[in-house]
């Protein structure tokens, strides 16, 4: 389900990572070289994804190569432990609720997904 609110996107979605520390090869911390290259400015702060598979969870929230995670949870993102971290942290908590705040071309979305008894994985 995608609902458009005022200029930002949220996208709601319902899967298991699993698991969680493979997202760690396709997350990078967001250096002067990353800004450069994605055209981020210099006040954005967070974890650069850097590749991502198709059929990957990730994908299917919409999230794309050169995406920027500023917040997990309204928490600041600025290395992938803390990505891979924050998504686990809700993973474990029953029934939690997950709001990823991106940077994609210079403008913010919200990706809203829910991880809940996802099991062990």
């Amino acid at each position: 389900m995608r609902i458009v609110v005022s200029s930002e996107d949220v996208t709601a979605s319902r899967f298991a990572i699993s698991p969680l520390w493979e997202l760690t090869g396709a997350l990078r911390v967001l250096t002067g070289d990353w800004r450069q290259r994605l055209h981020v400015a210099k006040e954005v702060k967070g974890v650069v994804v850097t590749s991502i598979a198709d059929d990957s969870p990730l994908a299917e929230l919409g999230l794309q190569r050169g995406d920027v995670i500023e917040q997990v949870n309204q928490k600041t993102m600025t290395t992938p432990g803390e990505v891979v971290g924050a998504l686990n942290d809700a993973k474990n908590a029953k029934g939690q609720n997950v709001l990823i705040l991106l940077n994609r071309n210079g403008v913010n979305q919200y990706v809203a997904l829910s991880l809940g008894n996802q099991g062990n994985g």
